[in-house]
């Protein structure tokens, strides 16, 4: 049987062509690596860690509390949102936030 013997409309054709275009280049995409490519170097990775903080402030309770914590983001007004060894995430409005002191450590949980 010859391929001119074949009566499939072009249009299936294509199909068929895209289709098999595609389930090969999926299974490419599965059999490589998954490395992305990057500017950096293979093996140098940058992992900062983000610095270690004092904070005295006044908890729900009225309680002053000191801790050593990263803080994550400090807001607009002046409220900070911190994160803990431990994992807790903790917030201190301005008015609850007594002082902030960095010292020379990074943050390890």
């Amino acid at each position: 049987m010859a391929w001119r013997d074949l009566n499939i409309p072009d249009s299936q054709l294509s199909r068929r062509f895209l289709l098999r275009t595609m389930i090969f280049c999926l299974s490419l995409s599965c059999l490589s690596d998954g490395n992305l490519v990057s500017a950096q170097k293979p093996g140098q990775v940058e992992k900062t860690a983000p610095p270690l903080f004092e904070f005295t402030f006044t908890d729900d309770q009225k309680r002053e509390q000191t801790i050593e914590a990263a803080q994550i983001l400090q807001a607009q007004d002046g409220g900070v949102v911190m994160l803990t060894r431990d994992g807790r995430l903790l917030t201190a409005t301005p008015e609850q936030l007594k002082s902030k002191r960095a010292l020379d450590r990074e943050f390890k949980p």
